[in-house]
């Protein structure tokens, strides 16, 4: 029985050290959950009879705290439901405002784009001796007319800026309101756990133990430090109101993050005169190698065939290479594909 106990002290330790790692506890309470999971490490040596005591009062005590303020639904927990609902409607008003932001950016940013264009064109226009009249008056309006949608949208993006600006502090209330709720409900379940772990340490305090003194002194001295306040304050801070805002702001048109787009690369075998992509995976193919060596002896010749080789799709590959000797080998290699799609 103290073996079968141990083993389950041990392994409940490891499995709550993991959890408390992973969660999003921080500050003091996590401190003293972490001093909890190194205390039951230790305790499994001592006791045989704390398990049945953490089985009855307080695992009955923390089933019942968790029916009473936690209902689940088929997959989720109705309060998590809840607070998803009540951030997602209130960012939901805030949100269209910044995709208008984001399309009157993306418009203005074109038509900056195609101005600059344009006047380089003309300055090549305007040099060139063999420009037609013409053509330099279609090119100047063209130019006129793009000037006056740069402007258009440029105006149009400062327009929905200063529309985002204006729901900005409805959107930092509202979501304040929605956040206190969920640290109201977090308070509860950390004076909970506060109260658990006091339970707790009633039950498995064998302090008459010398191994498990230290272990005690800590828990308790963590107990004593516990700040709720200051915990939801640093929470706060770290994943709520607290958090520094980076507002959407005027993005002046900038000529380095322009980059032509890559379109697909279509290549010619010439064997087979069929068309290929050079970045799709090409199936097996066959290889024939061709070895031909020159040198004051004479001419060898050696032909080689290996089947299935991995490569791209290239018609042939010839690669002349100058040995230390003074000799020039020319290998060539000859691939034979199936037909391409």
């Amino acid at each position: 029985m103290e073996l079968k106990y141990a083993k389950g002290l041990k392994q409940w330790s490891r499995k709550w050290e993991d959890a408390t790692n992973k969660s999003p506890e921080c500050g003091s309470l996590e401190q003293v959950m972490k001093s909890m999971t190194a205390e039951a490490n230790e305790t499994a040596d001592v006791h045989l009879d704390v398990r049945q005591k953490l089985s009855g009062a307080v695992l009955d005590t923390i089933k019942h705290w968790k029916n009473s303020n936690y209902q689940k639904t088929f997959v989720k927990w109705k309060q998590t439901v809840a607070a998803n609902e009540g951030f997602e409607k209130v960012q939901r008003p805030w949100a269209k405002r910044f995709v208008k932001v984001e399309k009157a950016k993306k418009a203005y940013h074109l038509a900056a784009r195609t101005l600059e264009q344009l006047k380089g064109q003309l300055d090549i226009y305007e040099r060139d001796p063999m420009t037609t009249t013409d053509s330099l008056k279609k090119l100047k309006d063209k130019l006129s007319r793009s000037e006056t949608e740069n402007d258009k949208s440029k105006d149009k993006y400062k327009d929905r800026l200063n529309e985002l600006d204006m729901a900005n502090q409805q959107y930092i209330n509202e979501m304040t309101v929605e956040f206190e709720k969920c640290q109201s409900m977090e308070k509860l379940r950390m004076e909970f756990c506060v109260k658990t772990v006091e339970d707790y340490l009633k039950y498995i305090d064998v302090s008459k133990d010398p191994r498990l003194t230290n272990s005690f002194q800590n828990i308790q001295h963590g107990l004593n430090e516990v700040s709720i306040e200051e915990d939801l304050k640093k929470y706060a801070d770290s994943k709520g109101t607290g958090m520094q805002m980076l507002w959407p702001a005027f993005t002046e048109y900038d000529q380095s993050d322009s980059y032509p787009p890559l379109g697909n690369l279509q290549m010619k075998d010439t064997d087979s005169g069929n068309h290929f992509n050079v970045y799709d995976d090409p199936p097996p193919a066959q290889l024939e190698l061709a070895v031909e060596s020159s040198s004051s002896n004479g001419t060898h010749f050696t032909r080689l065939h290996l089947h299935n080789s991995p490569l791209r799709r290239t018609p042939s590959m010839v690669l002349t290479m100058l040995i230390l000797s003074g000799e020039t080998i020319t290998v060539t290699l000859h691939l034979s594909l199936p037909p391409t799609r």
